[in-house]
């Protein structure tokens, strides 16, 4: 009685690993690692870590979107404030790297940006934007 329990114990055993066997040889790896930066300062260390890690991650292979809020919008200008110079370097680094820049159009509006004020290859967000962003998997978010 004991030997016919074993036998069948072990049959089961090796029916359920040769069934799944396939599934577990086949195991997907998992989906890229995205991420999300949400810049709202002009202050130059925030910025300027914000868009060291963006930089850095999309030459590791991570697609990156930053998106600019309150006053960080003042970097996406054609013609920005002299001050903001090596903050607007840095984000014209990124975005040449990259980097998908968006920018809040209600701190637009707040700041007085017009669309025609804006520099090139930013795109004004709006919430399907944000929506399809935010929501692909593994996407990591971050904020200054």
């Amino acid at each position: 009685m004991k030997l016919t329990r074993l036998l069948v114990a072990f049959l089961l055993a090796l029916s359920f690993s040769v069934t799944n066997a396939p599934a577990l040889a086949q195991a997907t790896p998992d989906p890229k690692v995205r991420m999300f930066i949400n810049l709202s300062s002009v202050d130059p260390h925030r910025a300027a870590l914000a868009m060291f890690i963006a930089t850095s991650q999309v030459e590791a292979g991570v697609p990156v979107t930053v998106l600019l809020t309150i006053d960080a919008v003042r970097l996406a200008v054609k013609t920005p404030h002299p001050s903001l110079a090596l903050e607007r370097a840095d984000l014209d680094n990124a975005m040449k790297s990259g980097v998908k820049v968006i920018v809040n159009p209600r701190s637009l509006m707040y700041h007085g940006i017009t669309d025609a004020e804006l520099m090139d290859g930013v795109q004004k967000g709006n919430p399907k934007l944000l929506r399809e962003t935010l929501s692909l998997p593994n996407t990591v978010t971050l904020s200054w």
